[in-house]
């Protein structure tokens, strides 16, 4: 029996033989789902599987989606697998996680000075909001200008 709590390089490596890597492209984002593809890439264990993995990294799942012809597989949030799926052109096959927890909006002290001001006018203006279209930023974005 394998302790999995041990420093992965004190475990048994696991050995295949591979008369060659195959190639697979797996997009993934710095998010909370992409981190264990990172980590397992860094630490070597797609080579144990006979793979040569190539991770590109989007900021978000919209330029994902829209660059699917160029990777394999991927992880990415619901938006995106919503997204890719109604297009017809992403097969989901599970959504693994809720990203409420780990999202928030983040200002500098003039974006908070001026959302204030926003908040005290009550209304947005001419005030332009950038967010990825069909990416969780845009629902986020979407919550809480519904809620203030």
């Amino acid at each position: 029996q394998q302790d999995f709590h041990q420093h992965p390089n004190k475990q048994k490596k696991r050995t295949m033989k591979c008369s060659s890597l195959t190639p697979v492209t797996m997009s993934i984002q710095p998010a909370y789902h992409g981190g264990p593809a990172w980590l397992a890439n860094k630490l070597g264990y797609f080579e144990e599987l006979c793979l040569d993995a190539t991770l590109p990294v989007y900021r978000s799942g919209a330029p994902q989606v829209n660059e699917i012809s160029t990777w394999s597989v991927g992880s990415a949030g619901s938006p995106p697998n919503i997204q890719g799926w109604t297009q017809g052109v992403l097969k989901t096959v599970g959504i693994n996680n809720d990203e409420s927890s780990t999202n928030a909006l983040v200002a500098n002290a003039v974006g908070v000075a001026s959302w204030a001001s926003i908040l005290a006018a009550g209304t947005l203006g001419d005030t332009k909001i950038t967010v990825s279209p069909n990416s969780t930023g845009e629902l986020v974005v979407e919550e809480c200008l519904k809620k203030y």
